[in-house]
């Protein structure tokens, strides 16, 4: 008992310090963020405040998650952080339940202190995004699936608790369908006995009915009931290029770190091995790890080739690879030829990853600070300059900027208004024009934009370099 409550403390201060420095850093809500944050007040406002820059492709359930963090911390954003902080725990925990299953404890400690150890998890649970909160719904689905299709029939009521993670999961954020995919078709490769029973089909009918608000409101908003799905699906098509490509190029440190790369790359090699040579591997390791590999790989295919690049798109599939790649590693270490030099080795592995881990979300989450710092400052000085008034502003940072500053956000460069100066509305009107160009018109549509406007301030970033100017326009 004491030895597992040391081993908790450990995986728990891999994760959580690092996390915890990063949340102290304060850094300015991202684009996404201050959409889910503006959100996230309506609901908690009873609609008393507006939201700049929703689209039909947002998901809604992270907003209302989102409420009783809001309230408890008076609308403080670290408190709305901290839905990615509990999602990262669930997510460790998860990877450590799923390697137990697999192949033993020693497995198990492997898969959570490599998962607490990969600097995108970490720097993801300073965010109050939607992919770390869908991933850890998702792993438990997973973890689940482990347990319950390979157990006896009365375990099979579960099946209406796996219907409901995954529309839950799916109502996080719409992506969460690939990923359920994945898994149905995972399972019915390798347990179709238990797929094809009535619990089963019971669980399909539970989750379908709570699908039902979704479909009614997709055909009432667009005409289908598959339209939003298709509206985030075009939200997040790619430029062309293949994203699969993106992915491989940015192993071993940019998706789950090096220590989690190199155990999904074991994966990959185990399922080559479960399949080649079968009868070498003994039941049910082999076919809980096709189980694992296969969801693994469908959904890596599937994200890779319909959706553009985002590592934190990819950490359902490649924690599953963690924890297959970790069982594969635990079953080295105590099995009838145990190595005994191995298990000091795999100590001194972790404890670098740990350490690596720690350096390099402190480097991400300071250049995320750099880089979107003074978005706050700008927001923050429009908010005073209007003095409580009804202002609107002209940016690319539509949510950010409306987030800081309470003014209406309009952008540049979509809707039915050629004119986007006739869409400021309010007794102070400002134009924030990014030096970069970003989400905004070419040069000389800008100098015609800002011809009639005063220039107020200018911003630089963490680096120093003058990244925007914002404009004042007369009443």
């Amino acid at each position: 008992m004491r030895t597992t409550l040391v081993l908790v403390g450990i995986v728990a201060a891999v994760f959580l310090v690092p996390v915890i420095i990063g949340l102290s850093r304060d850094n300015a809500l991202g684009y996404d963020e201050a959409l889910y944050a503006q959100a996230t007040r309506r609901w908690a406002t009873l609609g008393a405040s507006s939201v700049s820059g929703w689209g039909i492709h947002r998901p809604p359930a992270l907003p209302v998650i989102g409420v009783p963090l809001y309230l408890a911390g008076s609308g403080e954003e670290w408190t709305l952080r901290l839905s990615g902080v509990v999602s990262g725990l669930v997510i460790v925990a998860a990877a450590w339940r799923g390697g137990t299953i697999l192949a033993g404890s020693v497995a198990g400690i492997i898969a959570a202190l490599a998962t607490a150890a990969a600097s995108p998890i970490q720097v993801e649970a300073t965010s109050y995004l939607t992919d770390l909160p869908s991933t850890a719904v998702l792993l438990v689905l997973a973890v689940l699936c482990l347990e319950v299709l390979w157990s006896p029939p009365p375990r099979r009521r579960d099946f209406v608790l796996m219907a409901v993670l995954a529309v839950l999961a799916f109502y996080i954020r719409y992506g969460a369908a690939l990923d359920v995919i994945a898994l149905v078709a995972a399972a019915a490769a390798t347990r179709p006995r238990a797929i094809v029973s009535r619990e089963a089909a019971f669980g399909a009918a539970v989750g379908a009915v709570l699908l039902l608000p979704h479909l009614i409101g997709a055909g009432t908003a667009t005409g289908s009931p598959y339209g939003i799905l298709d509206a985030a699906r075009r939200a997040a098509t790619g430029d062309g290029g293949v994203p699969l490509g993106d992915y491989v190029r940015w192993l071993p440190f940019d998706l789950v770190g090096p220590v989690g790369a190199g155990l999904a790359l074991l994966a990959a090699a185990m399922a080559v091995r479960f399949v080649a040579r079968p009868r070498d591997i003994d039941e049910p390791f082999r076919s809980r790890g096709l189980f694992l590999a296969g969801a693994a790989g469908l959904s890596l295919l599937l994200i890779g080739l319909s959706v553009h690049a985002e590592p934190r798109y990819v950490l359902f599939p490649l924690v599953m690879l963690i924890v297959l790649g970790s069982g594969g590693l635990g079953r080295v270490v105590t099995g009838p030829t145990r190595r005994t030099w191995a298990v000091p080795l795999v100590a001194v592995v972790l404890t670098v990853a740990a350490l690596v881990g720690l350096q390099r979300t402190m480097a991400v989450v300071g250049d995320r600070s750099a880089r979107w710092d003074w978005l706050r400052t700008a927001g923050r000085d429009i908010a005073v300059d209007a003095r409580g008034g009804t202002c609107s502003v002209l940016t690319s940072d539509v949510p950010i900027i409306a987030w800081y500053s309470g003014c209406a956000g309009v952008n540049y460069l979509t809707g039915d208004e050629p004119d986007r100066l006739s869409l400021l509305t309010g007794s102070r009107r400002y134009i924030v024009e990014r030096s970069d160009g970003h989400l905004q018109p070419d040069d000389s549509a800008m100098r015609g934009l800002t011809s009639d406007a005063t220039p107020w301030r200018s911003y630089r970033d963490g680096f120093g370099e003058e990244v925007a100017r914002v404009f004042r326009l007369a009443p």
